[in-house]
């Protein structure tokens, strides 16, 4: 792969985006990263009655003096999200020019560049025919170009996909909640479906960002092709005709049908990702439907 993410060009486009979407965004974020806890923060927020079992350590002791009635202090605390970023390194995923692959992760340095500034913890994880053992966990913007050389270091395995294989072996190693952003071209033969359920069940949010090459979906061959796919090696031969063209987008297109069924029903994201399009409106949907930013 000759394109590097650790290209000067591409981590200055980075912290373009990031000064951009944080302009864009920087309301929703302060409004929706503050809660109320006890006693940890940096700033006190409120009064509310004591109750049973409440921390005599936050009980204001002033203000019982003053009224005889016991109120405990609440503080404004900034909360953290988990962000994961899942990445599909299987076989399929190094066709496309640009390379598939090199534009997932791409997608992932952007949005994990803007969690890193953000002080959310960054978790990148590989899977092909199940999770590979390199996942890595990074925190703090001075950790970015860290997670660049691990993304950069990505590359097709070799291997077919097996997305509910590595999604179960995601949620027992991680048992964090948090945003899931599942990078591939959900090219599963076994099924997606309960795979993406499994993290539903294990209450973490989804951002399914699918990702596909213009000709994945508007094939331009015609005439007699020898065809192999790219995970089992399975070699067929064929002459392309309109209708069987046709044919295989209308396949395709009931194969993609349920991810995005199933995403509207549980209410996650879905972003149709073609490595042709402008990079920098593709971040910025995703940050508009997304959640990256919370």
């Amino acid at each position: 792969m000759s394109e590097s993410l650790l290209d000067n060009e591409f981590l200055q486009r980075l912290e373009y985006l990031y000064l951009v979407v944080r302009g864009q965004f920087s309301g929703r974020v302060s409004a929706e990263r503050l809660s109320k806890k006890f006693g940890i923060g940096s700033e006190f927020a409120d009064y509310r009655s004591y109750a049973a079992g409440d921390d005599f350590r936050y009980v204001d002791w002033a203000t019982f003096a003053r009224r005889d009635q016991l109120f405990v202090k609440l503080f404004t605390e900034e909360q953290t999200t988990n962000l994961y970023f899942i990445l599909d390194v299987s076989n399929s995923m190094s066709l496309g020019s640009p390379e598939k692959l090199l534009f997932a992760k791409k997608v992932a340095a952007a949005l994990g560049y803007v969690g890193l500034a953000n002080l959310d913890p960054v978790t990148i994880v590989s899977f092909d025919a199940k999770m590979r053992p390199d996942a890595r966990t990074f925190q703090g913007k001075g950790q970015s170009r860290y997670m660049m050389k691990h993304l950069d270091g990505l590359q097709p395995q070799g291997e077919r996909t097996a997305m509910g294989e590595a999604l179960r072996q995601f949620v027992t190693r991680y048992t964090g909640r948090g945003l899931v952003v599942v990078l591939s071209d959900f090219l599963d033969r076994g099924g997606y479906e309960e795979a993406l359920r499994l993290l539903r069940y294990h209450r973490h949010q989804l951002l399914a960002i699918q990702v596909n090459d213009r000709e994945e979906l508007a094939p331009s061959f015609t005439g007699d092709l020898e065809l192999v796919d790219s995970e089992s090696g399975e070699q067929i031969t064929m002459k392309t005709t309109p209708d069987l063209v046709a044919g295989y987008q209308r396949r395709l297109k009931e194969h993609y049908a349920e991810l995005v069924r199933l995403c509207k029903l549980m209410r996650w994201p879905h972003i149709e990702a073609v490595t042709d399009m402008k990079f920098d409106d593709l971040i910025f949907e995703v940050f508009r439907r997304g959640g990256v930013l919370r």
